[in-house]
C-alpha cells in the first residue's frame, strides 16, 4: 500500500482541483457522475479514495457532513483545498488496516474505482460494512472486465486492460495498480457474502441510458447500489 501511495503521488503530482460542478441533468457518462447520481442524500457520507474531492464537492448540498480518505498525500491536500469552506474532513487512511471511524458512523459510503486496487478486497468490504449503519447505502463502482470490447480482446488473445493509466515502464505498476477484475456478478457476490443486499445495477458511459439496458455487456463500469443488512 505504501508503494501504491507513492505511485499515486507521482501520478497526481499536478492534480487539478475538484471544485467544479458535474452534469446532473443527464444519465451518467462517467464514474463521477454515476457516484453522485446513485448516492442520494443523508447525514454523513464517506468517499473511499476521494481523489481531488470532485464527488464530495458535488454532494455538498445533499449531506450534512462530507468525509473522504486517500492514500496519496498529494490528493489529500488537493481535496482539502477543493472542499475549503464546506463541512468536509479529508484524511490519509488505509481502509484495509481499519478506519478511524466508529461502527455505524455513516449512512452512505462511496467506493469509486477503488476495490480493484486493494490487496484484500474482502477486508475492504467488511470495513465498509462496519462503518455503515444498518440500512446504510453503499455505492460501489469498478471497471467492468466483461464488457463487450474486453470480451473481444480476450477472444483475440489479448488481456483486457481496465485502467486509464496503464503503466508498463520498468518499476511502475502494471495496469495502473489494478490487482482485481470484476464482473457485475462477482462484485455483487463479494458484497452479499459480507452482509449487503443488492438494490440496483447501473450501466453508464458515453452512450448514456442506452448502456443501462444491458449493463453486464455494455457498461464501461460495474456500478452497484447495495444496502447494509
Amino acid at each position: 500500500m505504501e508503494k501504491l501511495g507513492a505511485w499515486y503521488n507521482k501520478l497526481y503530482a499536478t492534480d487539478a482541483l475538484g471544485n467544479r460542478a458535474i452534469r446532473k441533468d443527464r444519465w451518467p457518462r462517467d464514474r463521477f457522475e454515476m457516484a453522485v447520481h446513485a448516492a442520494g442524500s443523508g447525514e454523513r457520507v464517506l468517499d473511499v479514495g476521494c481523489g481531488n474531492g470532485l464527488v464530495l464537492f458535488n454532494l455538498s448540498k445533499e449531506f450534512r457532513e462530507l468525509h473522504g480518505i486517500e492514500l496519496s498525500t498529494n490528493r489529500v491536500e488537493v481535496a482539502r483545498e477543493s472542499l475549503a469552506g464546506l463541512p468536509a474532513t479529508i484524511s490519509m487512511q488505509d481502509i484495509e488496516r481499519g478506519l478511524d471511524y466508529a461502527a455505524g458512523f455513516f449512512d452512505t459510503v462511496i467506493c469509486n474505482d477503488v476495490i480493484e486496487h486493494v490487496i484484500d478486497a474482502s477486508a475492504t468490504v467488511a470495513e465498509i460494512h462496519r462503518v455503515l449503519q444498518p440500512g446504510g447505502r453503499l455505492v460501489m463502482i469498478t471497471p467492468n472486465v466483461a464488457r463487450l470490447d474486453h470480451r473481444i480482446r480476450m477472444l483475440r488473445g489479448r488481456f483486457p486492460t481496465t485502467s486509464s493509466h496503464a503503466a508498463v515502464a520498468r518499476g511502475e505498476l502494471l495496469d495502473g495498480g489494478h490487482v482485481h477484475y470484476f464482473t457485475f456478478g462477482s462484485l455483487e457476490h463479494l458484497l452479499e457474502v459480507h452482509g449487503f443486499a443488492i438494490q440496483r445495477r447501473y450501466g453508464f458511459g458515453r452512450q448514456g441510458k442506452l448502456l443501462d439496458v444491458w449493463p453486464t455487456l455494455l457498461s464501461r463500469g460495474c456500478a452497484v447500489l447495495a444496502v447494509r443488512r
